[in-house]
C-alpha cells in the first residue's frame, strides 16, 4: 500500500483512503472504486478457477471408476468362460477338433479322469447289478441314434444340460484327429492320453467291461459306447475299443456294459 499527500492539507494518507483523517477532505474516490472492482474481478477469477479444478477432478475420478468397473467385469467374464469350463458341474476340454466338439474330462459316474465310472448297457440310463439279453431294454430293438435322447442316452439323463453320448462320427474324429499315447500308469491307472490339435488332452482309462455279473479286462482294455446303432440287425451298437497295442472302432452287443465319455457342443 502506497502513501499519498492529502489534496487539501498535505498530510500523508493511504492512497485508498476516501477522506483525509486529519482534515476530512475527500480524496480520489475513483481510485478506491477501481481497487474494489479489481478485487471483485480477482475473486471471481479465483472462484472460477477453483470450480474448474473441482470439475476436472470429478471427471478424472469418474473415468477411473468406470475403468475399474470395466476391468472387473472383463476379468469376471474371462474367468467364467475360460477358467471354469463346466456345464452342470461337469468339466469339459476343448481339444481343438474341427467339429468344435468338447469332451468331458471323466466318464459318467466318475469324479476324476482316472476313475472308471459306471457301466451301462446300450440305450439304458441306469446301472444294474447283473445284465443279460433278457433284461436289456434295447437289446433286440431297431433304434435310431440315441445321442441327446433323455430316455436312452445315459449322459443326457444323468448329467443334463447339453451333455450327450458321442456319435460314431464324433468318436471317429477323436480317433483320427488326435494323438493317442499309451500310459501304463496315470495315478496308478492304465489308459490312453488323447491329445488334440491344440495341445489340450483328456485321459481315457482302461476300464474294461461288464458282462452278466462279472467285470472283465480292467486295467487292460477300454470299451466306450457311442450313441450309434449298427445298420443291420438290432442287437449291437458302435463302440470304441482299445488295448495295449492299438485303438479301433468296433461294435458290441447292447447287453454288454461299457463306460461312457460324454461330449458337448
Amino acid at each position: 500500500m502506497a502513501l499519498i499527500y492529502c489534496r487539501k492539507c498535505g498530510a500523508r494518507i493511504s492512497e485508498y483512503a476516501p477522506k483525509c483523517p486529519k482534515c476530512g477532505a475527500e480524496q480520489n474516490v475513483q481510485t478506491t472504486q477501481i481497487f474494489s472492482n479489481e478485487n471483485v474481478g480477482t475473486a471471481q477469477k479465483k472462484s472460477n478457477k477453483s470450480n474448474k479444478n473441482k470439475s476436472n477432478n470429478v471427471i478424472k475420478w469418474s473415468i477411473v471408476c468406470i475403468v475399474v468397473v470395466l476391468v472387473g467385469v472383463f476379468g469376471y467374464l474371462l474367468y467364467s468362460n475360460l477358467g471354469t469350463n463346466t456345464i452342470n458341474g461337469h468339466e469339459y476340454v476343448d481339444l481343438g477338433l474341427p467339429s468344435g466338439t468338447k469332451w468331458a474330462t471323466c466318464n459318467v459316474g466318475a469324479n476324476s479322469s482316472e476313475e472308471y465310472g459306471d457301466y451301462y448297457a446300450w440305450g439304458e440310463i441306469s446301472t444294474k447289478s447283473e445284465y443279460s439279453g433278457d433284461n436289456s431294454l434295447t437289446y433286440c430293438r431297431d433304434m435310431d441314434d440315441i445321442s441327446g435322447n433323455v430316455n436312452y442316452d445315459a449322459a443326457t439323463a444323468n448329467w443334463g444340460g447339453s451333455w450327450r453320448m458321442p456319435t460314431e462320427a464324433k468318436m471317429e474324429e477323436l480317433l483320427d484327429e488326435c494323438t493317442w499315447t499309451l500310459l501304463t500308469s496315470q495315478s496308478g491307472v492304465n489308459g490312453y492320453k488323447v491329445t488334440g490339435p491344440n495341445g489340450n488332452s483328456i485321459f481315457l482309462p482302461a476300464a474294461g467291461n461288464r458282462e452278466y455279473s462279472s467285470l472283465n479286462y480292467v486295467g487292460e482294455r477300454g470299451y466306450y459306447w457311442t450313441s450309434t446303432p449298427i445298420e443291420f440287425g438290432g442287437d449291437a451298437s458302435r463302440s470304441l475299443y482299445f488295448y495295449k497295442s492299438g485303438i479301433q472302432m468296433s461294435l458290441d452287443k447292447r447287453n454288454k456294459m461299457l463306460t461312457i465319455r460324454p461330449v458337448t457342443e
